[in-house]
């Protein structure tokens, strides 16, 4: 049976609001540096990422902080479900597109850095209650303690790109790139992935009873046809709010359709780095010589800021999840309610920035995206960052709350 949602005169009216300033914020943009193609289709991606995560609430700090703080599992359930869709979705762009793909994912080093950075961004998502990527859609609904959070992760970050030459010594001598098709076989590494996401999945119901069983039959539930397409096209101004797990499918296939077009899947976190080398270049700062920044140096020996894909990327999830929040009715500025809320979003910020550059990846381009790419250093950044969110958990609920 179709559920029903209305459209009210209201809703249409603030659908338009929010369409218009939206525009005036990519006007503002496209008249602020010249978009490349590149920074086009991030852009535009960015702004679905920014709207689904707002419309699904879907958040990687709780997928890897409630299993141990409230014994919750429901969104590290999703979290699951996105990165099996996404690995064979992954796989399926190998399969077209073969050597003609520029590259073959977030495959990085593993290394002493992954390590040290996993365990360091997983604790500060239990300090601050927020991952990067959520971070961003928070920006866009108007949380002010979430700017102070994300000055948290501009110092972080830099202070990770300063601080990478030191990490790179571990990087180069004692971090491989394992690409696991490489190792094993397209069809085998596939069928190992997907046992460990299935036993994984299965693990979540340690407190849950008779919940696999309602969950798959949620999932094989979904019908398509024409009346239930014409009811979710309406649901464009009635903003129905998304499950997680329908936020988790439709976020998994919107990274594989960033992958097919751009070549690459989605990241933040370099994106955000490039940000704070153009505010450094800004105040003086010369960051030239470091090694984290040497891939962006023209020929004149300057970095290249302004259309850096990434950053137009980051942009555009703030802004996908303000039009959201706006058409929702949802927007509101909330101030924070004391210096201790301000110091620990300051301090866990800090944390994510500089554990997401020295790891190479945050919850999304090194977790999410990296896994998915088949690449072993997602799974280890993945247990670090959640070793980190168990140790951090235990500490905040004994300490500060």
């Amino acid at each position: 049976m179709i559920r029903k949602y209305p459209v009210s005169k209201n809703d249409i009216n603030r659908f338009f609001r929010a369409f218009i300033l939206v525009c005036l914020l990519v006007i503002c943009l496209v008249l602020r540096t010249e978009i490349n193609p590149e920074a086009a289709i991030t852009t535009g991606f960015g702004f679905l990422f920014g709207y689904i995560f707002q419309r699904s609430r879907f958040c990687f700090a709780s997928a890897f902080r409630d299993p141990f703080m409230i014994r919750n599992t429901v969104l590290s359930r999703a979290v699951l479900v996105a990165l099996l869709l996404n690995t064979y979705g992954f796989a399926l762009i190998h399969l077209l597109k073969g050597d003609a793909l520029p590259v073959s994912g977030n495959i990085f080093p593993i290394g002493l850095n992954v390590v040290a950075g996993g365990f360091i961004f997983g604790f500060g998502m239990v300090i601050t209650g927020s991952c990067i990527s959520g971070c961003l859609m928070r920006l866009g609904e108007g949380h002010m303690l979430q700017w102070f959070t994300f000055l948290g992760i501009l110092l972080g970050a830099i202070l990770g790109a300063w601080h990478f030459g030191w990490w790179k010594y571990y990087l180069e001598y004692f971090s491989p790139k394992l690409f696991l098709p490489d190792l094993f076989g397209w069809f085998t590494a596939l069928l190992l992935q997907t046992l460990l996401i299935v036993i994984l999945y299965i693990l979540t119901f340690y407190d849950q009873k008779n919940r696999v069983t309602a969950d798959l039959r949620k999932i094989f539930s979904v019908r398509l046809n024409l009346p239930a397409f014409k009811e979710a096209v309406s649901d464009i101004f009635s903003i129905r709010q998304l499950s997680y797990l329908e936020g988790a499918v439709i976020l998994a296939i919107t990274n594989t359709f960033l992958f097919f077009f751009w070549g690459k899947p989605w990241a933040i976190t370099s994106g955000i780095t490039h940000l704070c080398g153009w505010l450094c270049i800004k105040l003086g700062i010369a960051v030239v010589d470091w090694p984290y920044f040497q891939d962006n140096i023209n020929s004149e020996n300057e970095l290249i800021f302004n259309n850096h894909p990434l950053l137009f990327l980051v942009i555009a999830m703030i802004a996908g999840s303000f039009f959201s929040s706006l058409l929702a009715d949802e927007f509101r500025v909330s101030i924070p309610k004391s210096l201790k809320y301000i110091l620990l979003s300051l301090c866990g910020g800090a944390m994510l920035g500089y554990g997401a550059n020295i790891a190479l990846g945050c919850n999304i381009g090194g977790f999410l995206s990296g896994t998915a790419s088949l690449s072993l250093h997602g799974w280890v950044l993945g247990f670090f960052m959640l070793l980190g969110s168990f140790i951090g958990g235990k500490i905040f609920l004994k300490f500060i709350v």
